[in-house]
């Protein structure tokens, strides 16, 4: 029924914001992994690897809040791609970026757990960071307030936390065990006028605001208040054993922009921006370098680009108008009974033809910019083939922060709180309660700024109005942070467990340097700040950001102090690591941490019992201008299994036969799971949006025989 309210679970959302972390909490100690030697080595050596985390359909999409949906299907596979350097000491550092919302310290040390001691990675030299694709699974956090709130499926799922674990720790060892003799070199390039500040007002509230780099003439100022510098490492590894001859591999990129090409309403697991940049160089470097096929085969691209993210707090793709969908109208609606009952006040979402057509827009939108990211990701990959060097040493200091317990000695509020200004929503999607009023007449703070500060700012919280979590528990937020300086060559990386804002992170980036005995302009250029790193504690913004109350401000938990804190912090661990200047020698502090999840809510698909095993058939294709539609039936999401398995591939008719054109891991490509269709089988769904012109096409269900697995055969016009 279009323009008919959703289910009635969606009219509680604010009263489910308002006493989160009620419910009964388990805790859930999370030991810090044995202590290891690095292993000897000889020269610079690293290992790549990847794993699929795609898990099946049914669980809520993280990033939106109580906006994001239940996942439906997928688009673009999620993946964990993980790269790990060592030197010739022995030290070793493991890189991981995975398609995910966030990261949390409970998934860190889980990932940790599951590492072989021999490999030399542990919690205190494991840096795994999140794209931050909202289009990806929440559930896997040890803060309760997360795990209810972080879309409209809420709890926590330990099946899906041990998957991502399992599969991530995968990645790691596959990179780990098999590491070859490298060559890498660093590198920036300022990407401007795809990316803009979303919270200007807030920015402006800084003095000084530091020069980051100087923005082309006529740029629009909130284009201008962004750090545009995309960071590179290239490696290229040893094709022979003695090591003479090197073929690029694979980049380590940070770059600061929120990966919401996508609206909220989107209801499909999808690595949105960053996927399309990260096959994007990946592709690349198979087609001119030869690493592997391309176009062709079920398995994504041999050479592997981890695309992390910088200080995006504040940093938005340039998304168009017509790619946000409008939030859902609290209205008085007809009672689902039928004309002439009462009508109840429920909420009324747009319209499903409203809805295609901004995710459509969306879609458009993330290709493009995504696109427009890989021309950068290469310039600058292609501009560093003359500075490739063995000669680099690595060193990091890990540091596990109580910040709850010890927060006297941090100087930040004991009592972690968000804002009224977080209930509304950042400028990429804006919830249903954004600018909600009590009786229609009376704010409360939903909204960015306004009556979200408060007149009385003596409390520890400061200027941040906290009536809605006045009925919650005070322990459903996280109480560690775990934060790391690494150096690889002449780079230093500053990561932490937040959202910082350009500011926030440019604060960051002084202090450190500083430590370093850097002045600011070689501060910008050799410290790099990481986020969403080793865990998550929602935002960070400056003092003076923190005063106006924006989204981002609402959303720093521990206070105004929250963003000097971390400086302090970094700067102490950077200046200890260039004080003893190799390795771990200093002592990395891995705490054992502690988790309040809440109870498991078993999200992931359950298995139901089957009369009879299921052969998956297809039903038919349809073909039109620009788009190929089929349908098949298969099995249940609870037998799924996604993870590194190919459900569709499409192919074309040539001369010689029927070539495989892609697969179910496509930016052009949506699987949709319909519902049950009788038992065993259930429907799915694949819409191929760009198939070749004038081509005979059909599509197979890999691993079924000729025939059988096989759809009818339709024609593009």
């Amino acid at each position: 029924m279009e323009g008919r309210a959703v289910s009635r679970q969606s009219a509680g959302l604010l009263l489910a914001l308002a006493i989160a972390g009620c419910g009964t909490a388990v805790e859930v100690p999370l030991p810090a992994p044995a202590p290891h030697q690095p292993v000897s080595g000889d020269v610079l050596r690293a290992g790549f690897g990847r794993a699929d985390i795609t898990p099946p359909p049914g669980l809520g999409l993280g990033g939106n809040g109580p906006e994001g949906r239940r996942a439906r299907g997928w688009r673009t596979r999620l993946y964990a791609r993980a790269l790990v350097l060592q030197d010739a000491r022995g030290e070793r550092i493991a890189f991981v970026v995975a398609d995910l919302a966030h990261i949390s310290a409970l998934l860190q040390r889980r990932v940790a757990e599951l590492l072989p001691t021999e490999l030399g990675i542990s919690a205190d030299n494991l840096l795994l960071s999140a794209t931050h694709t909202h289009s990806g699974p929440g559930h896997f956090y040890e803060a309760t307030e997360f795990n209810l709130n972080g879309s409209s499926v809420v709890g926590f799922d330990q099946k899906l936390t041990d998957f991502l674990a399992g599969q991530i720790a995968g990645a790691v060892r596959q990179a780990a065990e098999h590491p070859k003799a490298a060559r890498v070199a660093w590198g920036q390039r300022a990407v401007w006028g795809l990316t803009r500040n979303r919270s200007y007002e807030a920015f402006r509230r800084n003095t000084p605001r530091w020069d980051l780099e100087t923005p082309p003439p006529g740029l629009d100022r909130e284009y201008a208040a962004v750090n545009p510098l995309w960071t590179m490492l290239r490696v290229d590894v040893a094709t022979d054993q003695a090591g003479t001859t090197y073929r690029p591999a694979g980049a380590y990129s940070i770059f600061a922009i929120h990966g919401t090409g996508n609206p909220s309403v989107t209801e499909l697991y999808d690595a949105d921006i960053h996927g399309i940049a990260e096959r994007g160089l990946e592709q690349y470097i198979d087609r001119k370098y030869g690493a592997g096929k391309v176009g062709n085969g079920l398995a994504p691209p041999e050479a592997l680009h981890l695309v992390a993210n910088g200080a995006e707090g504040d940093v938005s793709p340039d998304w168009p108008a017509e790619s946000r969908c409008p939030p859902a109208l609290l209205e008085l609606v007809p009672r689902p009974e039928g004309p002439g009952t009462p009508t109840v006040w429920d909420w009324r979402m747009p319209t499903r033809a409203a809805q295609s057509a901004c995710i459509a827009s969306g879609r458009r939108f993330i290709r493009d910019i995504g696109d427009s990211l890989t021309r950068h990701a290469i310039a600058l990959f292609e501009s560093l083939q003359g500075q490739l060097s063995g000669d680099v040493d690595l060193a990091i200091g890990f540091e596990t922060l109580a910040v709850r317990r010890d927060s006297t000695r941090l100087r930040i509020c004991g009592e972690p709180a968000v804002g009224t200004s977080t209930a509304a929503g950042a400028e990429d999607a804006r919830t249903r309660f954004a600018g909600w009023k009590f009786l229609g007449i009376l704010g409360i703070g939903l909204e960015e700024g306004g009556r979200a500060i408060t007149t009385d700012p003596r409390t520890c919280q400061g200027f941040k109005r906290t009536d809605l979590v006045k009925l919650t528990k005070k322990r459903g937020l996280p109480e560690f942070a775990q934060v790391s300086v690494a150096r690889v060559g002449d780079m230093y990386l500053a990561t932490l467990p937040v959202e910082p804002t350009t500011m926030a992170a440019a604060a960051i980036q002084r202090s450190v340097g500083a430590a370093l005995g850097f002045e600011w302009e070689a501060a910008r250029r050799r410290v790099t700040i990481v986020g969403l790193t080793n865990g998550f504690l929602q935002y960070l913004t400056t003092r003076a950001e923190y005063s106006g109350q924006s989204y981002e401000g609402g959303s720093t938990i521990f206070g105004p102090g929250e963003g000097e804190m971390f400086a302090r912090e970094l700067a102490r661990l950077a200046d200890s690591l260039n004080r003893t200047g190799a390795g771990r020698s200093l002592a990395n502090r891995v705490d054992s941490i502690f988790g309040r999840p809440g109870g498991d809510k078993q999200l992931w698909p359950r298995a139901e019992p089957r009369p009879q095993e299921l052969t998956a058939a297809p039903r038919w294709t349809r073909c039109g201008a620009d788009t190929v539609t089929g349908q098949w039936i298969g099995p249940g999401p609870d037998r799924l299994n996604l993870a590194g398995n190919p459900q569709v591939a499409l192919e074309k008719q040539t001369a010689s036969g029927w070539d495989v054109v892609t697969w179910d891991d496509d930016p052009d490509v949506e699987v949709w799971l319909l519902g049950p269709k009788g038992k065993p089988g259930w429907l799915y769904e694949l819409r191929w949006s760009a198939p070749p012109s004038g081509a005979r096409l059909r599509f197979r269900l890999p691993g079924q025989e000729d025939g059988a697995g096989v759809s009818p055969v339709c024609e593009v016009g």
